[in-house]
């Protein structure tokens, strides 16, 4: 994704401020909060909770993620719009 986000920000003007590399590092961070398979950590911390005896569904990790996330989001756009 680096050259991906390298290439616009010099090639469009204005977006040499940065607000391509925090959209990329932001969205890289939140990505893999919303669902048990988004991130490695996840997947581990489900497994081995499973292995100790509680199960964690799809359906319950989302509803105690999904709503974190999407504040984490509506934070991170915010500062996007604001600072940049």
């Amino acid at each position: 994704m680096l050259p991906i986000t390298a290439f616009p920000c010099k090639t469009i003007p204005g977006a040499e401020t940065g607000v391509l590399w925090w959209a990329l590092a932001l969205g890289a961070c939140f990505g893999g909060n919303g669902t048990i398979i988004g991130a490695s950590a996840d997947v581990v911390t489900t497994g081995i909770a499973e292995r100790a005896g509680h199960k964690i569904t799809f359906y319950d990790y989302l509803k105690q993620a999904a709503p974190i996330t999407i504040i984490s989001l509506i934070i991170s756009s915010v500062f996007l719009l604001i600072r940049y």
